[in-house]
């Protein structure tokens, strides 16, 4: 994905391109890759699961931090909109 074209708070972008592997399924962490820049290196790093080129990220955790804190704010703004909407 794009993230000059989406935003995506909650995944922390250092320099471009960074490229990013999301693994299928619940309690899994986002991959860093961090191998070569070349056809092989991203060959083996999908061939290997994300493992080969790659460093583990937390980011996958800070993603559902993020959204838990969205929706607490979303709620807070959601009552104080309707307070004002009283007045």
């Amino acid at each position: 994905m794009d993230s000059t074209a989406n935003e995506v708070e909650a995944v922390k972008i250092h320099s471009f391109p960074t490229l990013k592997f999301f693994p299928a399924g619940s309690g899994r962490n986002v991959i860093d890759y961090n191998g070569e820049r070349t056809l092989e290196g991203f060959k083996k790093f999908l061939e290997s699961g994300g493992q080969d080129g790659a460093a583990a990220d937390d980011d996958l955790e800070d993603l559902e931090t993020d959204e838990e804190t969205d929706l607490e704010e979303g709620d807070e703004e959601d009552e104080q909109k309707i307070q004002k909407d009283e007045l």
